[in-house]
């Protein structure tokens, strides 16, 4: 599952270079942006966000006011919110954390400080509906329209997938697939057919020589899956299930 994040900041410099350490390093983020905490907090009204990445206003009550709305926000998933600022000898810093904020990061930062905190106030683990299983030699047909894509398996779960692809020009990044999935098991082939699936998000994650794209990795969420692909899912991942406890009995 995807981790949802709300970048807030006036300059749009600052979200801009915010979301591409997000983006370089986190394969799990879906961000979006916000100049104010009134767009903010117009957004959080729209949709939910696992983390909020925000610089305090020079007026201080609006965030204030804010933070203490977010934490009265009606729902089982509350945002967590991180305050980015210059100086932790701020005195909003204090009031940021009394009023519900989970962390502070001390501009400027580096990717790894800022991914590193974000995987403790937000952990991607925890987020997850459902297990994902990485099984050797499972591949993926990927088809849109007339088009027909072979992909590697990276992990996959009983709500999506992630595959790995040689780069296609003709692969179009935001439109359903029908997925089918084979598996590999103790010799055998079989197939969980006709999954159709929505794209959740999609990146280059190697280049040619020349910095042209060789390798994409795109993650699928499935939105329908028929009785007949959903009874074999379950029949892997319990063959999977049984293989891990073996192993686990065996290294005791």
């Amino acid at each position: 599952m995807a981790r949802r994040i709300l970048i807030v900041d006036r300059s749009a410099t600052m979200r801009r270079i915010i979301r591409g350490m997000i983006l370089a390093n986190v394969n799990d983020a879906e961000v979006a942006e916000a100049a104010d905490a009134a767009d903010a907090w117009q957004q959080l009204a729209d949709e939910d966000f696992h983390l909020m990445l925000f610089s305090w206003e020079p007026s201080g009550a609006a965030w204030l006011d804010f933070l203490k709305r977010l934490r009265e926000k009606e729902g089982d998933r509350q945002t967590a919110a991180i305050l980015l600022t210059s100086s932790a000898k701020r005195p909003y810093v204090r009031e940021a954390v009394t009023a519900g904020v989970a962390e502070y990061l001390v501009t400027p930062f580096t990717p790894a400080e800022l991914t590193g905190l974000m995987n403790r106030v937000c952990n991607p683990v925890t987020l997850r509906h459902s297990r994902r299983y990485s099984l050797p030699d499972t591949t993926a047909l990927v088809q849109q329209e007339q088009k027909s894509f072979q992909a590697a398996v990276v992990n996959i779960s009983e709500g999506g997938v992630l595959c790995e692809l040689d780069y296609a020009a003709d692969y179009k990044w935001t439109a359903p697939a029908m997925v089918s999935i084979t598996f590999r098991i103790e010799g055998e082939q079989i197939t969980a057919e006709d999954l159709f699936a929505l794209p959740n998000r999609c990146s280059i994650v190697e280049s040619n020589p020349d910095f042209t794209p060789r390798k994409m990795k795109v993650a699928y969420r499935f939105f329908n899956v028929p009785p007949s692909a959903k009874q074999v899912l379950e029949t892997v991942f319990n063959m999977a299930e049984i293989q891990e406890k073996i192993l686990s009995s065996k290294r005791k």
